[in-house]
């Protein structure tokens, strides 16, 4: 079960690597649930991250979107 600081450094690793572009949508919270095996609160708190660093935005009915490669 993986915790927040892995799943925001995961998620880091593949955006600044470019498997997910800026301008893409990552994976919904449901999905990355599923995918990292943990809650919901656990996923929300590793893009919460991710959108303190910039890497991200976030918006309701939307989705995560890539922002920038780099924090």
């Amino acid at each position: 079960k993986a915790n927040c600081a892995n799943i925001a450094r995961h998620l880091t690793d593949a955006i600044t690597s470019g498997h997910f572009a800026v301008g893409d949508l990552l994976p919904t919270e449901i999905e990355l649930c599923a995918h990292y095996g943990t809650s919901r609160h656990t996923v929300r708190a590793a893009l919460s991250e991710l959108q303190l660093q910039g890497l991200v935005s976030r918006r309701k009915n939307v989705g995560t979107r890539v922002e920038s490669a780099r924090p």
